[in-house]
């Protein structure tokens, strides 16, 4: 982490103009992108990790995906790798659903907790990840 502007005075209109950047950045179809996200991800991942944990770890592999150079599938198993509040089968949910968010034009197109357990077991094919409940 640079330290060279750590004492940078930046005005709130900066910040806020700083944070809608990146609002646009990871989602950028806009608030409903997130809920879309949370849609998809909330049956799929353990029921101790809330709303803000579960779009933490969505941001946070995006952007580790959005940064590297890298292979996108590579960059985000790496990341997901070191989490150990997850299991493999939701480490492939999330890791599914970045791979289609990069793809989605529309919120419409937008996958269902359904859809990526589909593409979870066509990619492994065999296994089932099962919709938590």
């Amino acid at each position: 982490m640079p330290f060279d502007n750590i004492f940078k005075f930046i005005s709130r209109e900066e910040r806020e103009k700083q944070s809608r950047a990146y609002q646009k950045r990871i989602f950028p179809l806009g608030l409903g992108q997130r809920d879309a996200v949370l849609a998809a991800l909330r049956p799929l991942i353990n029921r101790k990790i809330d709303d803000s944990g579960i779009l933490y770890i969505f941001i946070a592999a995006k952007q580790e995906y959005l940064d590297d150079d890298q292979d996108p599938d590579t960059v985000v198993r790496k990341f997901l790798n070191k989490r150990k509040d997850l299991n493999e089968n939701e480490k492939d949910c999330v890791a599914a659903l970045i791979r289609l968010d990069a793809d989605i034009t529309g919120l419409e197109d937008y996958p269902s907790s359904e859809e990526i357990s589909v593409k979870i077991r066509k990619e492994a094919g065999n296994g089932s990840y099962e919709i938590i409940g």
